[in-house]
Parts: structure tokens; C-alpha cells; sequence
């Protein structure tokens, strides 16, 4: 008898254990006045089941298993709002839900007077629930901006930015689809279109990238040597007056002047020399590497002869110098002959379509002038290594254009 009141007493705690964890809801069997179904009901809805009279028969029990607990940023508060946003939107996940129904509550907004706004968000492809918040606050203070813009506006942080400067966002759409478009220059594309606004998405992002929203020899900083190779010398970059290279070697006279160069550029250009020697080409170094005092001589000359206007356009000031680094070459088609000879012999040609296979690369192109900062010389090479030449080339960029997208 003692074993079968146990027993009972066991199931008894194991049907109570079950209907706690999983919130059974009962359907009585009998019938009962509307006062007392109004009570049953009004319990029910609110998962409470213990009002429930002790004598009713149950023929069935329901068990509401609760899909959003384990969601993130769950409240429970809301779980009724979510279930029964779910109910009426089947075609939306639960998560999505729970982003949504959460930010209507903080924002003491009723979801149905949003929810034409949330539905077409929702069917973007790049849809992206935890920014729910930024897309309804963008779409209500911006100009009949279309559910896609929106969504790519916010996807690329670019809400605030276009709020904030009053600025058109078709223009900033155009700017981030640029192949060059950087992310972190944003401030400074848009300060520059404002007094700019003749010019294409592509040339604000080139001119800006190039550093030319800065003034020449003003807006500078030093160079990163440890870029190596990769180091950028010119208007806005410089190197400390006492930077001097740490593997040089002078030049052999087969190769040009004995001046002095980096030895692994040296490896480089005698490779370069010898292919060209095999097509019949020749080409002799006139200058490699220069020193902060020699390049302070060379450009003090060329202000006495010129002016400091035009000096400015075809030398460098100390310190400015690609010559310091020793990655620099001028180059002539043979020994005793001046650099303005190169251009116009086969050498020239041989260098336009073979240089970058060795890692060279012309640095003062035509018609990039008001990049470099330079006037074109068609005798100045650079060397980059065979890898950056090669993308230099290929998307025939400068290598200011390069160095701010590839390197920085």
C-alpha cells in the first residue's frame, strides 16, 4: 500500500514538473458558466494555470513551447508582442522579430505605425536586423531616399555622415562604388566636392587619395622607412635629413656611373640590363642615390637659375627627394649622353613594356602631372619589387594612387 502511494506521488510531481516547464495549457471537458470561462481564459492568456478548479476533467493538454527564449536580446516582457507579430508575418524570422518588436518598445513606438516601413526594409537583400533602429531613423530625416539606398547608406556607415553634412547621397552612392573608394578618407571626399563639384566620383577619390586636398611641402609627413620598397618619397612625405640607405654599393661601370645605389635595386636593374642587352637595347644609370646635402645643392642651383616656382616642377627639395631613398634611377641609353636623349630611343620604348617584369616602374608619367607634383620624366624610374609594378602598370595608376589604396 506505502509502495502504491509512492508511486502515485512520483507521477503526480513529474506531471506537476512538466506542466511548469513547458506552460501547459488545459481544455476542460465540462462546461462552465461565462464568468468562470471569462476567468479561465483571462488566466490562460496569461499562462497561469492554477486557477484552474481541481475537480475539472481534462481530455487534452496543449503544450506552447516558447521559440523566442533563446534568441539574442530575448525579453521576456515582450514575448506576447512577439508572438503575435509572428503569427500575422510568418514570412519573417524570429530574430528579425525580436530586433524589431524590442525597438519599438524602447522607442515607445507602436509597431503598426511603422510597419510598412519595416516589411519593405525587410525585402532588401543586404537586410540587416540589428540596424533597424538607423534605417527607420535615417528613412524618417532624409529626402525620399528609397528603401535600398537606405539600406546601403547604413550598411556603410554612411548615415550619419550624409545627416550630418546635408550632403546628396547619390553623390556619396557614386563614391563608394569607386574601385579606389576608401572608407577612412570619407570626411575628406566630401570636403573636397564641396569646392569641387565640376568633378566626377572618380576624380575625387583619385585627387584626394593623391593627397591633393593638402598643399605641396605644407601638409606633410615623414616616411615610413619601414615600408622598405614600398617607402613613398614626394611632396607630402619626407625623409629625415640624416636617412641614408644601409645597403649600398657602387655601381659598376658597365652599368652606369660610379655613384652609389641599393644593392638589392642594383640586382634588380642588372637583371632588367641584362634582357634588355639580349633585344638589342642598352640604358646606363646617370643618377642613383643622393645624399640630404647633395640634393639641398642640386635644388638650391636650380631656385638661382629658375626661381623657386619653377624649380619646384622638376626638383625636389631636400628631404622630398625618391634620390635619398635610393630606390631611384635616372636613366640614359648609353654613358656621355643626356637624360632628354631617353625618351626618343628605342630604350624608352623597351622600358614602357618591360620595366615592371623586374619592378621598375616610370614615376613621373605624362599627363599625371598635377599628381606627382612633377613634370613627366621619361628617364626617372622607381623601383617597387615585381609585384607592385605589375598592379601599377596593369591598373596604370601613379604610384601616389597606389601607396594610399595598396600600401597605407
Amino acid at each position: 500500500m506505502k509502495k502504491s502511494i509512492l508511486i502515485t506521488s512520483i507521477i503526480i510531481l513529474v506531471i506537476v514538473s512538466v506542466i511548469s516547464i513547458f506552460k501547459i495549457k488545459i481544455k476542460p471537458n465540462k462546461k462552465v458558466d461565462n464568468s468562470t470561462n471569462n476567468s479561465v481564459n483571462s488566466n490562460i492568456d496569461n499562462n497561469v494555470d492554477d486557477s484552474i478548479d481541481d475537480n475539472t476533467k481534462y481530455d487534452a493538454i496543449e503544450i506552447e513551447t516558447n521559440d523566442f527564449e533563446n534568441l539574442e536580446n530575448y525579453n521576456s516582457y515582450y514575448y506576447k508582442a512577439y508572438l503575435n507579430y509572428s503569427k500575422n508575418n510568418l514570412d519573417i524570422d524570429k530574430q528579425t522579430i525580436v530586433y524589431f518588436i524590442n525597438y519599438c518598445r524602447k522607442n515607445n513606438i507602436e509597431y503598426m505605425n511603422i510597419n510598412d516601413y519595416f516589411i519593405n526594409l525587410y525585402k532588401e537583400n543586404d537586410f540587416d536586423a540589428k540596424k533597424i533602429d538607423r534605417y527607420i531613423y535615417y528613412l524618417q530625416n532624409s529626402l525620399n531616399s528609397s528603401y535600398e539606398n537606405v539600406v546601403k547608406i547604413v550598411n556603410n556607415n554612411l548615415d550619419t555622415v550624409i545627416l550630418k553634412n546635408k550632403v546628396d547621397e547619390d553623390f556619396i552612392l557614386n563614391l563608394i562604388n569607386e574601385k579606389y573608394y576608401k572608407s577612412n578618407n570619407l570626411e575628406r571626399y566630401i570636403n573636397y566636392f564641396q569646392n569641387n563639384k565640376s568633378l566626377s566620383s572618380k576624380e575625387i577619390v583619385t585627387n584626394v587619395n593623391s593627397n591633393l586636398d593638402y598643399t605641396f611641402y605644407k601638409d606633410y609627413n615623414m616616411t615610413d622607412t619601414s615600408k622598405d620598397t614600398l617607402m613613398i618619397v614626394n611632396k607630402h612625405y619626407k625623409l629625415d635629413n640624416n636617412y641614408v640607405p644601409k645597403n649600398l654599393v657602387t655601381i659598376e661601370p658597365t652599368y652606369g656611373y660610379q655613384f652609389e645605389i641599393r644593392q638589392d635595386v642594383y640586382e634588380a636593374f642588372k637583371n632588367m640590363y641584362n634582357a634588355a642587352k639580349s633585344d638589342g637595347i642598352s640604358m646606363f644609370i646617370v643618377s642613383p642615390y643622393r645624399s640630404y646635402k647633395l640634393q639641398n645643392s642640386i635644388y638650391n642651383n636650380y631656385v638661382a637659375i629658375d626661381g623657386i616656382n619653377k624649380a619646384d616642377t622638376y626638383s625636389a627639395r631636400p628631404g622630398f627627394s625618391e634620390h635619398q631613398s635610393g630606390l631611384a634611377v635616372d636613366l640614359a641609353p648609353k654613358a656621355y649622353m643626356d637624360l632628354d636623349t631617353f625618351v626618343t630611343s628605342p630604350s624608352y620604348n623597351w622600358m614602357i613594356e618591360n620595366s615592371y617584369k623586374y619592378g621598375f616602374i616610370l614615376r613621373y608619367p605624362q599627363n599625371k602631372e598635377y599628381i606627382t607634383g612633377y613634370m613627366y620624366e621619361p628617364w626617372h624610374y622607381r623601383y617597387v619589387g615585381v609585384e607592385a609594378a605589375t598592379i601599377i602598370k596593369n591598373e596604370d595608376l601613379t604610384f601616389e594612387e597606389y601607396y594610399e589604396y595598396y600600401v597605407k
